[in-house]
């Protein structure tokens, strides 16, 4: 074979070659074991060669990439009687009498022709799939603080984040330097190592993400609420919804967002509410019964359920110290509110009038 002619594009068009790379055929892999002996000089091409074809049929298990190998057959085929164009009737030169394939290998040169547009799109494929390859794959970094601890985490890029009893999150490690976190459910507070040209993003159950702008800010999102809350101490926040323009939140700024009907409200974000939970207290200013009930269920690891659902909706505002007895948090809520409450082991089932 003349080495100026050999091309990545006559290799991966010719059965014997992708049969040997494949180790389909005996016969296949002793001649071109042989032809590379005798053509030093056509190695690299070769073993670039070799790369396409096992890049693309190792991604050719899936049915795209095998419907695209049946087109170059069938382009072949179709093409049968047409005639050798002039320009192409130096590839026929590629074959000499001192190293001449098994009959069943040669091929028209002809068909190179017909197929070469197509194999020039397997080629771009093969390319993309190889490069696909060499990019370092991005892992992911699961933490949990479980029922009644509040857990500090230091991430890998040097951020901290606290995260609330009962929450998750998983932090995306990124080698090109993106830097995220999913939050799976509960409340987080964020101190964000700042990177301009990396920015520092939190997305949520409900699709909001929060890209931080040189930020300390707070995120939560629990499952059984039909809302999702923002609040930022400090810097500046950028929040967006995949349906939703954006916003930006500053210093002190907090905002909720109904999952509902994706509607979005303002937060009064007082002065210390966003980072009372790390240090033990519990502060609650207005919240619904649903939601308090949350809070109780993360801090002391327990199952409350309602007797009047109507209770649920029932606002109170209330504080404690996460070491407080829960039998004390729920006798300061009877005597002020009116509810009842049946404490078993860990189940508790609140009942009563509320307050609206």
């Amino acid at each position: 074979m003349h080495s100026s002619l050999l091309t990545i594009e006559i290799l991966l068009m010719d059965q014997s070659f992708i049969n040997d790379c494949l180790v389909k055929d005996v016969a296949a892999t002793e001649y071109w074991k042989a032809f590379e002996q005798a053509h030093p000089e056509c190695q690299e091409v070769i073993k670039e060669a070799r790369r396409y074809v096992s890049a693309i049929y190792a991604w050719g298990e899936s049915t795209e990439i095998e419907e695209q190998w049946d087109k170059l057959q069938d382009m072949m085929s179709e093409n049968a009687g047409l005639r050798p164009a002039g320009s192409v009737k130096a590839i026929t030169a590629v074959l000499t009498k001192e190293a001449q394939p098994p009959r069943w290998f040669r091929r028209p040169v002809w068909k190179m022709g017909a197929a070469a547009a197509f194999v020039g799109i397997l080629v771009t494929t093969g390319l993309y799939i190889i490069n696909r390859q060499k990019q370092p794959p991005i892992s992911y970094l699961s933490l949990s603080a479980p029922a009644g601890i509040v857990r500090k985490c230091t991430l890998p890029d040097g951020s901290t984040v606290w995260l609330d009893a009962g929450s998750a999150i998983r932090y995306k490690e990124d080698p090109l330097g993106n830097r995220g976190v999913d939050l799976i459910e509960g409340q987080i507070f964020c101190k964000v190592k700042h990177d301009a040209q990396h920015p520092f993003s939190v997305h949520t159950p409900a699709g909001l993400d929060v890209k931080d702008i040189g930020t300390a800010f707070s995120v939560h999102s629990y499952k059984g609420l039909n809302s999702e809350v923002v609040r930022v101490l400090e810097g500046e926040v950028a929040v967006k919804r995949a349906d939703s323009t954006l916003q930006l939140l500053k210093e002190r700024q907090g905002m909720g967002l109904d999952v509902r009907n994706g509607t979005w409200s303002n937060i009064d974000n007082s002065v210390g509410e966003d980072t009372s939970w790390i240090s033990g207290r519990i502060e609650l200013n207005d919240v619904t019964f649903g939601e308090l009930a949350i809070v109780l269920e993360k801090t002391y690891d327990i199952h409350i359920s309602f007797q009047q659902s109507d209770l649920m909706k029932s606002r109170a505002s209330t504080s404690f110290n996460r070491k407080d007895p829960v039998k004390d948090v729920l006798d300061a809520l009877r005597l002020i509110y009116g509810i009842s409450y049946t404490l078993q082991g860990r189940s508790l089932v609140l009942y009563g009038p509320g307050h609206h």
